[in-house]
């Protein structure tokens, strides 16, 4: 599972495009949001760096959260 914080993930519509663009890297890849700490768990395949260039090719700012793992 990779965790990553996204500061500017406030809404439904965000969570949508983020998996959206996690799922076209990853079509089996789960995607669970919590919009109110603003973190993405993702349980993949693809490498972490792989994850965050495509939350960020959605327009997102991706960091790194403290519950990596």
């Amino acid at each position: 599972m990779t965790r990553f914080k996204v500061p500017d993930m406030e809404c439904n519509a965000c969570v949508a495009s983020i998996t959206k663009a996690v799922q076209k890297i990853d079509a089996k890849a789960d995607v669970a949001a919590d919009l109110a700490g603003r973190e993405v768990a993702i349980a993949s395949t693809a490498t972490p760096q792989m994850l965050r260039a495509a939350i960020e090719a959605a327009g997102f700012t991706v960091g790194r959260s403290p519950k990596y793992e």
